[in-house]
This record gives C-alpha cells, sequence and structure tokens, in this order.
C-alpha cells in the first residue's frame, strides 16, 4: 500500500513538473522567441533515443505483474514486456528513465529513514549512506547495541541497490550490492557482505 501512495506522489511530482514547464513556454509576449524554443524543443526530442533495459525475474512477484505494469506506463514507460523467462522488458525516452532513477534514490531515502527510526529492530544503526551508482551501503552503528538479527536490515539495502543497478542499466551477471556495518567510534567494519555472495549461499541450501 505505501509503495502505492509513494507511486501516485511521484506522478503528482510528474505532472506539476509538466504543468509548470507548459506554462513558462505559454508566457512572455515575444513570439519569435517562442518559436525558436519549440524548435529547439522538438530537434531534442528527435535526437533523443528510446531507452531499452530488461530486469530479472528475480526482481518481480509474479502476482503483482499487472499492477507494475500500469504503475510503468502510468509514469511514461512507452512500453512493458514480460518475457517467457519472467524478466520484464521496459522502453522509454530518456528524459522518463532519469525521473524514474531519481524517484528510486527517493524511495531508498524513505526506507532509510524508517530503519533508522526503528529502534526496536535496529536500536544500534546511527546513519546509512550510499554511493551515487547505488552499489555500496555504509550503516554506522553502536557497537555497544549491535547484535542479534540486526544484520538482516542489509536485506532493504540488497534489494533497493541491485533494483537500482538494474534499472541503471547495469547487466544482470554484474548487479551487486555491498553492505558494510561500520563501528561509529573507531571507523572498523564490525561486519560485511553482498547481494550475490548471499543469493549464491541461498541458491546452496535449496
Amino acid at each position: 500500500m505505501r509503495r502505492k501512495v509513494m507511486k501516485k506522489k511521484f506522478l503528482l511530482i510528474c505532472m506539476a513538473a509538466m504543468l509548470a514547464l507548459s506554462l513558462t513556454a505559454c508566457g512572455g509576449n515575444d513570439k519569435k522567441e517562442d518559436k525558436k524554443a519549440d524548435k529547439k524543443e522538438e530537434s531534442v526530442k528527435k535526437e533523443e533515443k528510446d531507452i531499452e533495459l530488461t530486469l530479472p525475474a528475480s526482481f518481480f512477484d509474479e502476482e503483482g505483474m499487472a499492477d507494475i505494469n500500469e504503475e510503468a506506463k502510468a509514469e511514461g514507460v512507452k512500453e512493458v514486456k514480460v518475457n517467457d523467462d519472467g524478466s520484464v522488458t521496459y522502453k522509454m525516452d530518456k528524459s522518463t528513465h532519469e525521473k524514474l532513477l531519481k524517484e528510486m534514490k527517493k524511495g531508498i531515502d524513505e526506507s532509510i529513514s524508517e530503519l533508522l527510526e526503528d529502534k526496536e529492530n535496529y536500536s544500534s544503526f546511527t546513519e546509512i549512506t550510499y554511493n551515487d551508482d547505488v552499489t555500496e551501503f555504509k550503516i554506522m552503528v553502536d557497537p555497544a547495541a549491535y547484535g542479534g538479527l540486526q544484520s538482516f536490515g542489509a536485506l532493504v539495502m540488497y534489494a533497493a541497490g541491485n533494483m537500482y543497478q538494474g534499472m541503471n542499466l547495469v547487466p544482470e551477471d554484474e548487479i551487486n550490492t555491498t553492505v558494510q556495518f561500520i563501528n561509529k567510534d573507531t571507523q572498523e567494519v564490525i561486519e560485511s557482505g553482498d547481494s550475490k555472495s548471499m543469493a549464491d549461499e541461498y541458491e546452496g541450501t535449496e
């Protein structure tokens, strides 16, 4: 439910931005300048090539595929194709792709805020940061309170990082997210892991 609310907020932001741009384009008294701007915009659109990317089946829940397809098209994705192997191929223009990546980072930031606020399950977490391509997360922890099942917080980071990389055109076999739990006082790494190793370990237990 929360995911759908976030998507609706994103759509409202995009609609507001489009409205603001359209009002700006309509404003002004110089018709010549307006025509130049229109020609320039048309030229940019012609040069802009569509982006096609495929996300692996492991990223999706089959029962929610209809909702995913509907949401994607509502956000400006031109085509959504579910492949025979369960993977999903998206086709969109560059601007839509950039908007989706920005929205994904907003979602990651919201997830981080929720983890830091959840003192019942993650009492030791003091700060969580990630790099620009979302391949590495650093979780600063209070060593005196760290332990138990708190390392499971990495699962949220693995999922977020892998999904972002997939959407950012990283090949499936190269997608990997690393998470480090770091002592906030000494800056020493207490524990670390990565999504590939965890996936391999999971497959080995089946």
